[in-house]
């Protein structure tokens, strides 16, 4: 389920996939369903079905972190991720919850993208979407918005980037006012979701700048649900020092 405007990119990306991949496979220049060359493409079009974002299609674990391979906390992350998408199945069944949390570019993305596109692979039902796109689905017109809602609060692993990081508005301190429409609407969706998601046992990954502590201040509180499931998370990956990998010269 291809979720926001990055649909020509998506399809655009699987078209010069399938031209590399299939019609010029050297063993059967595409002819053959059973060869290789076909499974591999059904590989990424369940990645983009999954709505990965398309530039982390073929990323690996040991992608992340280049220039840093001697750094100790980059060495235990990829040991820790590696675990995870090695066993998918059986975090899925096992792990509710994952919180990855860090500074901007330190590739929290990227690795919740590894783990959602290695369970799409294997036929699991996987979803990634971000937090913004998340409210504005809960509060669109669209006539599929109920349909795709049920999907997200349904599939066994779902991906939720940046949250904690949809707009917001600020009191005369220059403070995130907490009590504004905007973020009464990011609270509810929160609680929402991840309720839904807790009461089915179904796996959340939530990718996010912020702490633990940070996510109860927005969104938990009286009557809601959000602190003890986010009390509860079995994972939590927290790396906010280092490197920005983003600005790493390859």
């Amino acid at each position: 389920m291809i979720i926001g405007s990055n649909r020509s990119v998506v399809f655009k990306k699987l078209a010069e996939l399938k031209k590399n991949i299939v019609n010029q496979c050297p063993i059967c220049h595409g002819d053959d369903p059973g060869c290789r060359c076909h499974v591999l493409m059904l590989m990424y079009e369940a990645t983009a079905a999954a709505n990965v974002p398309a530039k982390f299609w073929q990323a690996k674990v040991t992608d992340f972190g280049v220039g840093q391979e001697h750094n100790p906390v980059v060495q235990d992350l990829k040991e820790k991720w590696s675990k995870l998408i090695f066993q998918v199945k059986d975090t899925i069944q096992n792990i509710p919850l994952i919180i990855v949390s860090g500074a901007n570019g330190t590739g929290k993305t990227m690795l919740a993208s590894i783990l959602l596109k290695a369970a799409a692979m294997q036929g699991i039902s996987a979803q990634y979407i971000l937090f913004n796109q998340l409210i504005s689905l809960h509060y669109s017109r669209e006539d599929n918005r109920e349909e795709v809602l049920e999907r997200l609060h349904a599939c066994d692993l779902l991906v939720i980037d940046e949250f904690g990081k949809e707009y917001t508005k600020t009191n005369q301190l220059g403070e995130i006012d907490t009590t504004s429409a905007i973020a009464n609407y990011a609270k509810f969706v929160a609680e929402s979701t991840l309720k839904t998601r807790s009461d089915a046992a179904l796996t959340t990954v939530i990718v996010t700048n912020d702490s633990v502590d940070e996510l109860k201040a927005k969104y938990g509180g009286p009557g809601r649900s959000v602190d003890s499931i986010l009390d509860a998370t079995t994972t939590v990956i927290l790396y906010h020092a280092g490197i920005d990998f983003r600005k790493v010269q390859f």
